[in-house]
């Protein structure tokens, strides 16, 4: 068990297959009017724990809040722009990352 902590959020991306992954990134409008960023990984099982592990790195280089509901990544805030060159820097290509307005 100890063996896992130590590993880092690329080596738990590595299972993913990132160069065929399909990200789509998009808005959506909560109570109140409040924005909600939500990050889909097409082709990533709805319950996969690297979900959880990509999620809490976005949290933490957007200082924002956030959760994984149903295999989709839930941001509080309008994060669609600064989104796209954390991805790249994850592993996806641009290619492969769409973002809806």
């Amino acid at each position: 068990m100890a063996g896992e902590e130590d590993l880092t959020f690329e080596d738990e991306l590595r299972h993913l297959d990132r160069e065929s992954s399909h990200v789509t990134v998009r808005l959506a409008l909560r109570r109140f009017g409040r924005p909600m960023t939500l990050i889909e990984v097409h082709g990533v099982p709805k319950n996969d724990p690297s979900l959880d592990k990509m999620a809490h790195l976005m949290k933490q280089n957007l200082a924002t809040g956030g959760t994984v509901k149903d295999g989709v990544i839930e941001l509080q805030g309008d994060f669609r722009q600064r989104l796209k060159p954390l991805l790249v820097k994850l592993g996806f290509t641009d290619e492969r990352i769409e973002i809806l307005d």
